[in-house]
Formats: structure tokens, sequence, C-alpha cells
């Protein structure tokens, strides 16, 4: 690992640990995202999650059809 993405790597877990930058966000602690937190988390919690979860095995079958798909055959 080179010394730039030891670095990068750093950063972005030091920015990752910091509460004070998510806790400053205005938007979040808003009115309106109070109420869309209501809403989302209120009203129907679990078919909301079952919506957000439906595509998730979709998805994984795709990946799992096309990693069996097999690799074309070395030209010599």
């Amino acid at each position: 690992m080179t010394a730039e993405r030891l670095g990068l790597l750093f950063a972005t877990a030091l920015a990752g640990a910091l509460p004070d930058a998510a806790s400053a966000c205005t938007v979040c602690h808003s009115p309106e995202a109070v109420g869309v937190r209501h809403m989302l988390l209120q009203h129907d919690f679990w078919r909301n999650a079952a919506a957000l979860a439906a595509p998730i095995p979709l998805l994984l079958a795709a990946i799992w059809l096309a990693a069996r798909e097999p690799k074309p055959a070395p030209h010599p």
C-alpha cells in the first residue's frame, strides 16, 4: 500500500469517526426532516422495509447467474 493511499485511508477513517459534522447538519434537524423520519419510521415501517429489501434476492440471483457463466477459452 502506497503512502498516498494510506494517507487517504487514514483521512477517510478520521472524517468518519467525527460525529460533529453529522450533528451540525441543519437539514437533519429541521422540522421537515423530523416529519419525514416520522412518516418513514412510524407508519407502515415493516411495509417500507420490505419494499426496500424486495429487490435484494433478485439482484443476488442475477450476480450468481452472471458468475456461473462459462468463461471463454483463451486463444493459443
